[in-house]
């Protein structure tokens, strides 16, 4: 049984008899976090969604804000994944910061649970983050005060410096490489708060944040594994733009395709974390990272959760 022969199919919490080979793969309690099986992924990605729907989320108002970075900074995060999460942080710190403004309190803080994903409509390297907010924020006391929406050129400028700040301090790029990024016309940051959704709509939540989680890539649209293992990989719409190739780390885009042929490297190496390393779809981390005042801290929610184990 081949790797993708693997992927193609659903994985098996016991032990999968190979008759051909006349031995036995055990793949103890399914695949994990290995953003390799759809199915597997699917599953976790419809509870986490009922999950956060139902006991998360506060009935108010939220929005998706999604921010992504030019294509000149993705480069790194594919070799330096740790960038992933402190872009992520990056975005808690620009919220919070904007909210704060709008209502002019110190002491306020919005609600909010990031989503990384790592990917484009043809799998191309395409990290960005996918926030559910609050359309308001809380005091220390517990109440609720309601948000406009956000001013997007603030908000853009804000993510822009925080990246630039960030990637300064990792020592990815040097002064004068974010300086003429700042005189671009087109600077290649992007800040997106188009869906909104009303308080109480939990339908609504579920299904966002399922589309926040959900797997890299469908099985409905890998038409092909040739039999020298690379993988024909068809775009969601039928209509033909320019996708950027796989391995491509400079500025422009390929030839306009709605179809992606890709190694089998490249089809599944960027979807796996490194040996020892938990993959970017935690689920725990994911609803842990909703932060709301009157809420338990994350820290304090690992510790209930450590004594409730000790106990059983």
């Amino acid at each position: 049984m081949t790797l993708f022969d693997q992927v193609r199919q659903p994985c098996q919490t016991a032990v999968e008899a190979h008759e051909t080979r006349k031995h036995e793969m055990f793949v103890a309690f399914s695949c994990k976090q290995r953003c390799t099986c759809p199915s597997c992924h699917q599953k976790r990605t419809l509870m986490t969604g009922i999950h956060v729907a139902e006991d998360v989320c506060f009935p108010a108002r939220h929005r998706q804000v999604v921010f992504t970075i030019p294509k000149r900074l993705r480069i790194h995060a594919r070799f330096d994944r740790k960038i992933l999460g402190k872009l992520s942080s990056c975005t808690w710190a620009c919220i919070k910061a904007e909210a704060r403004r709008m209502l002019g309190r110190e002491d306020v803080v919005p609600g909010m649970i990031a989503a990384i994903q790592t990917f484009g409509t043809l799998l191309h390297w395409n990290p960005h983050i996918h926030s559910l907010l609050t359309c308001g924020a809380y005091t220390p006391d517990g109440e609720f005060l309601e948000l406009p929406e956000f001013d997007m050129d603030r908000l853009l400028v804000a993510w822009q410096e925080a990246v630039f700040t960030l990637y300064l301090a990792e020592g990815k790029i040097e002064p004068e490489v974010a300086e003429n990024m700042r005189s671009w016309e087109h600077s290649g940051f992007s800040v997106n708060q188009s869906v909104l959704l009303t308080a109480g709509d939990q339908a609504g939540i579920e299904r966002l944040v399922q589309y926040m989680v959900r797997c890299p890539f469908s099985l409905s649209r890998l038409v092909k594994v040739t039999d020298t293992g690379q993988v024909i990989y068809k775009a969601e719409k039928q209509a033909c733009r320019a996708f950027p190739e796989p391995q491509a780390d400079n500025l422009e885009a390929g030839a306009k395709r709605n179809f992606q042929i890709l190694s089998p490297l490249d089809f599944l190496a960027p979807r796996l974390p490194k040996k020892g390393a938990l993959s970017t779809f935690r689920p725990k981390a994911l609803i842990l990272s909703a932060t709301m005042a009157g809420t338990p801290t994350s820290q304090g929610e690992y510790a209930r959760r450590r004594k409730k184990r000790q106990r059983h």
